[in-house]
């Protein structure tokens, strides 16, 4: 068995924060030792008094803004061999730990364990299934998870030495900094293995910055998507395929920005949105726009945007 360090973010969470440390703790026989670090950035609303009543909590106080920062307080704070996050409004599935350890034992060459998440809604006071994240195949490597998925980030667990080699979150990005994370993980080859199971549970709900149906943030996510790319094709780094799947992102962002404009009625920025992803890469900018346009909602019509958009590649190839 491993032995786990677990990082709970929060801000005035007084009242998810107790289900949130039950779900860790009741994982302790299963591993080798869990270690949970909960990095507060000024709760005013009961949330200290709750953890309070557990003891084993590691507790940092963390006043400078930004999930991320209180992220990577935890991650050096960390001593055990594996790193895993949990939200303070979320939960770890029963088992979860130590399907994790099991899985590092048989693979001592792994570096990152992908497993899957469940995302809920509250209904009536009780959490209710939504959907299962990733969204696009567990492909945990695959560009095209990692560029357009669902990243259910917080079901995979790292090995500590893979931030001290690597780098933890980069705080320039505030909304899609795990992203970030991922690609240049992948960038560097390091070995994760997806396993098909439930390791996490997600809640949506309003004050959740990725996880709202407003979906109040999509235009700033997209903008930083957008940096993140150009980022890595400032460096000079990436083989010519990986420049031509950068672009391609790049190009679908712009696409997704121009439909959020064009919904608003921003007319002009929509048009500068729109000439920018063309010229980014017409072929990401029209396949984009051409999978979403087939779309349609039924079990059937969902493998029309996979087959056209590869008939497209090969058209434009």
């Amino acid at each position: 068995m491993v032995g786990f360090s677990i990082i709970t973010p929060v801000l005035n969470m007084a009242g998810t924060i107790r289900d949130c440390i039950e779900s860790v703790a009741c994982q302790i026989d299963d591993v080798e030792a869990v270690q949970h670090i909960i990095v507060d950035g000024g709760s005013d609303d009961g949330t200290l008094d709750v953890i309070s009543d557990y003891p084993h909590i590691e507790l940092i106080h963390e006043p400078a803004p930004g999930i991320y920062v209180a992220m990577n307080r935890g991650i050096a704070a960390a001593r055990h061999e594996v790193v895993g996050i949990v939200n303070a409004d979320d939960l770890l599935e029963i088992g979860a730990l130590g399907v994790v350890s099991g899985v590092l034992e048989a693979n001592p060459r792994v570096q990152i364990v992908a497993g899957l998440a469940v995302v809920e809604r509250l209904h009536d006071g009780d959490r209710k299934f939504v959907r299962i994240a990733p969204s696009r195949g567990h492909k945990s490597q695959s560009w095209d998870l990692l560029f357009h998925g669902s990243m259910p980030t917080n079901a995979y667990f790292f090995r500590l030495c893979v931030f001290k080699e690597n780098g933890s979150f980069n705080v320039d990005f505030a909304v899609c900094s795990d992203r970030e994370l991922l690609i240049r993980f992948k960038l560097a080859g390091i070995l994760t293995l997806p396993v098909k199971r439930i390791l996490y549970r997600y809640l949506a709900h309003e004050g959740s910055t990725t996880l709202n149906a407003e979906r109040r943030h999509d235009v700033q996510m997209c903008n930083e998507r957008i940096a993140i790319a150009e980022s890595y094709l400032a460096k000079g780094q990436p083989s010519s395929s990986v420049v031509r799947r950068f672009r391609e992102w790049i190009a679908a962002e712009r696409a997704r920005v121009m439909m959020a404009r064009s919904r608003a009625g921003e007319w002009r920025l929509a048009w500068q949105e729109a000439q920018m992803g063309l010229k980014a890469s017409t072929q990401g900018f029209l396949v984009f726009l051409l999978r979403r346009a087939v779309a349609i909602p039924t079990a059937r019509a969902r493998r029309w945007p996979a087959t056209l958009s590869c008939a497209c590649r090969k058209f434009f190839a």
